[in-house]
């Protein structure tokens, strides 16, 4: 069967192809950005109108739509009514869990049912320019063309009906193969294929495409390859359109704070997975902006090294580390000349200019701990001088990538819909002190300007433990949530566990494309939060 599908639904519609019900069914309640959007999912699937879908049996397939359709103008309004009895409830996730009725549960199992009923599974992924082959993967006509296949076994075609934008990629909370997908997304026009292979089990492999003629090759093999997905991981597993490296960026680790360590642990045990289940050729390199631990000490040094040691064994060695405001100051608000400040800058990156040949890319460590009250920042005159000598004493590397990277924000991000406000937040807020602009950098607009005199136009920070990727004075910028999920959630029990991956190309030179990769329940797995294509 083909079936003709949006981006913004292709999370929702893997779900229910995987026979995940209440995944579907908790990210439409629980996440506020997706319950219109699976309403609005669901009407168009049932309705008459519908041209989405090509099937090689379409009488059989439209009677048991039918059936599907006639029950969900009740299913619909119990939907609605299960939304608004738990949306202004802080404990939602509980809540919703009693609120999932047979008739409920039993109406997403059909569609899932009607859907996920095949042995093989493609979702042709085209690219982001407006070539040929990219307008022939959205093609109706070449869906239609690609289902006179002969098969022994059944198999679907997710095809997009229009191209992808750059920046409107937001495929959050992925199922399982989409995220092979998005970790690779520079390499789109691509194939992700995936299949079941028993109770409860599947697999799934990735294809960059380089022509058209190459997608009916892969769907044809299901014939004369009796080991079908052997061959595929043999002919096309190690295909790559680009050669790329990837900067993997932590922040706010504040390690020796109450509760960290396992999730420290956590942190360590999904760094080695994506490690595992990446490409050996790539290389990658850490970066680590600020707030390392949660107040300097002998003991704090120790759990830091101890942690840098960890990362080492799994390949990442030697980060590029700047410092924060809690690795120079108790707790990172006192602003003294405590003895415990010079501890842990001997452990940060000395240089403030690092020069990677292999990469043609330049780091730029900006120390933003050099003034401001409270949780405030600032770079000040003497450093931007600095910096700017070492950069003209650079011979020759002028077209290098420039990436600066520094603790402190320089542009106000608001706090996502998941964060609870910390007790201080609260208590200062009542007495209308402006918290937000309390530690931003307070000389973000020379920084700024520097920037932009320097053609730099890449920014990395942390400080504010909101993960975030966009765009802002033609400068595109990676924020760094808590990499051991130091946030106060919403919801009881869960957190928000997070690092940046960046994928540079080896080639051009720059970066392509940058991910929130996330986990907000410890050791559930980890899930795509934002895209960003550069």
């Amino acid at each position: 069967m083909g079936y003709r599908i949006n981006l913004s639904n292709v999370n929702s519609i893997g779900h229910l192809i995987e026979g995940n019900v209440f995944s579907f069914l908790d990210q439409t309640f629980l996440d506020d950005s997706y319950f219109e959007g699976n309403m609005k999912y669901i009407d168009d699937f049932v309705s008459d109108e519908n041209s989405d879908f090509i099937s090689s049996n379409q009488r059989v397939f439209e009677s048991k739509r039918t059936i599907i359709r006639n029950q969900w103008h009740e299913v619909r309004e119990l939907m609605y009514n299960t939304y608004y009895s738990i949306s202004d409830n802080q404990d939602k996730e509980n809540l919703v869990n009693t609120e999932y009725n047979p008739q409920l549960l039993n109406f997403i199992k059909k569609i899932s049912n009607l859907l996920g009923g095949y042995k093989y599974k493609y979702l042709l992924l085209p690219g982001f320019e407006n070539t040929k082959l990219n307008s022939l993967m959205i093609n109706r006509e070449v869906l239609n063309d690609l289902l006179t296949t002969e098969s022994n076994s059944s198999y679907l075609i997710l095809q997009l009906k229009e191209l992808p934008e750059k920046n409107n990629v937001q495929i959050l909370d992925s199922f399982e193969y989409m995220n092979k997908a998005i970790n690779r997304i520079n390499e789109w026009p691509a194939i992700l294929l995936w299949e079941n292979v028993g109770w409860g089990k599947s697999r799934g492999i990735f294809i960059p495409i380089r022509n058209s003629e190459e997608i009916r090759r892969i769907i044809d093999a299901q014939n004369y390859e009796k080991q079908y997905f052997i061959y595929l991981q043999k002919t096309y597993g190690s295909r790559k359109t680009r050669r790329t490296a990837q900067l993997i960026h932590l922040s706010d680790l504040h390690l020796g704070i109450k509760g960290e360590e396992s999730r420290k642990l956590r942190l360590i045990e999904i760094l080695k997975k994506h490690r595992r289940t990446t490409d050996s050729q790539i290389q990658m390199y850490p970066i680590i902006s600020g707030d390392l631990v949660d107040t300097p000490s002998l003991k704090n040094e120790k759990l830091l090294e101890s942690f840098e040691s960890q990362l080492e064994s799994i390949g990442l060695q030697n980060p590029i580390t700047v410092l924060g405001n809690h690795d120079l100051f108790t707790k990172g608000f006192i602003r003294n000349y405590q003895n415990e400040k010079n501890i842990l800058t001997s452990l940060a990156s000395r240089q403030l200019v690092t020069v990677m040949d292999d990469l043609k890319l330049i780091l730029i460590c900006f120390n933003s701990n050099t003034d401001g009250n409270w949780a405030q920042g600032k770079i000040g005159q003497n450093q931007f001088s600095k910096i700017g000598n070492q950069l003209d004493r650079i011979i020759g590397k002028d077209d290098y990538f420039k990436i600066a990277i520094l603790h402190h924000h320089p542009f106000e991000i608001e706090k996502p819909g998941w964060m609870r406000k910390t007790w201080y937040e609260s208590i200062l807020g009542k007495l209308s002190f402006d918290v937000d602009n309390s530690n931003i950098l307070i000389d973000s607009k020379l920084l700024i300007e520097w920037l932009h005199e320097r053609k730099i136009k890449f920014i990395i920070h942390g400080h504010k433990h909101i993960p975030k990727l966009f765009r802002i004075n033609e400068i595109d910028i990676v924020a760094g949530g808590s990499s051991t999920g130091n946030i106060s959630h919403f919801d009881k029990g869960k957190t928000f566990l997070t690092y940046n991956l960046i994928n540079y190309d080896l080639e051009d030179h720059r970066p392509i494309s940058s991910t929130i990769v996330f986990e907000d329940l410890i050791g559930s797995g980890t899930k795509n939060y934002q895209v960003e294509i550069y």
